[in-house]
């Protein structure tokens, strides 16, 4: 009797039982894995922008303005200006005009879909169009210039569910840092605030 090549219905059904269960696993694992990847970069994104405004007032020697506002949790933006005045409204970015020849940096919600801005401090959040509403970078001592005082500002970004959460901090030497909120999971490199 010759033996033919192939495999059983139980050797299939096992197999098939197998991929199931790593397939369990690893699902919740790639959808976790990935929220934390999308906030990362949102939060990066939006230190970036700081990051931008910083550097081209050292290089350019003038005041380079940031210019953030936050609607709701979905729907918010931040960017490094050389002139805050270009822009007649905020609304210009939400008409999907963001190359003025002004802007140097932008984040905005529409590439970060998952992500929410939870809060956004009063010292960088812009009032207007005119240099005195709107906080910036001083060429001269590369420091940061909040609105309505001084003192570090902070921005909180979160995954949609609420779970994850990073704090994007700005001191008023210019620096920025990325950390964890107390009582929200630790995840990647970003150490607790």
């Amino acid at each position: 009797m010759k033996r033919t090549e192939g495999f059983t219905l139980i050797e299939l059904m096992i197999v098939v039982t197998i991929l199931g269960i790593v397939l369990a696993i690893a699902i919740p694992n790639f959808t976790e894995w990935l929220r934390r990847t999308q906030l990362a970069g949102a939060a990066t994104e939006f230190a970036t922008v700081i990051q931008t405004a910083k550097n081209e007032s050292q290089r350019q020697q003038k005041r380079i303005f940031l210019i953030a506002t936050r609607t709701d949790a979905t729907s918010w933006f931040i960017l490094a200006s050389s002139d805050p005045a270009c822009r007649e409204t905020s609304s210009d970015l939400d008409a999907k005009k963001p190359n003025q020849p002004c802007d140097l940096k932008i984040a905005y919600s529409q590439n970060h879909s998952n992500t929410e801005l939870l809060s956004l401090d009063t010292g960088i959040t812009s009032t207007g169009t005119s240099d005195t509403s709107n906080p910036f970078f001083n060429p001269i001592d590369t420091f940061f210039k909040p609105l309505g005082g001084s003192g570090d500002q902070q921005a909180t970004l979160q995954t949609k569910d609420g779970k994850y959460q990073l704090v994007v901090k700005l001191s008023q030497t210019g620096h920025t840092l990325l950390c964890t909120p107390t009582g929200k999971p630790i995840f990647s490199d970003f150490k607790q605030c």
